[in-house]
């Protein structure tokens, strides 16, 4: 959708480096449906800032996936170095 080319261009502009891909919804379609559409979006974000991100089928509704999102999150955001301290105070 453009909508999300657009965004994945405004995550290049401001270099953000890491990601994950939640295909929400999974649920509703069938597996070679999904593997699909994983493939499409894997080529979408070839040569991005985001080439390496995982892609995660979830469901809200039955909780699919859910729980390996969360998992990807937590690995990255472990990964993330520390914001710098610039001295601003609340």
């Amino acid at each position: 959708m453009l909508q999300t080319r657009e965004h994945l261009a405004i995550l290049d502009l401001l270099k953000v480096s890491s990601g994950v891909v939640a295909l929400t919804k999974s649920d509703l379609v069938d597996a070679d449906w999904l593997d699909l559409v994983t493939a499409d979006v894997a080529s979408t974000l070839d040569g991005t800032s985001l080439a390496c991100a995982a892609i995660i089928p979830v469901s809200s509704r039955t909780r699919q996936g859910i729980p390996q999102l969360l998992q990807e999150m937590d690995r990255l955001l472990a990964a993330c170095p520390p914001r710098p301290d610039r001295g601003a105070r609340a």
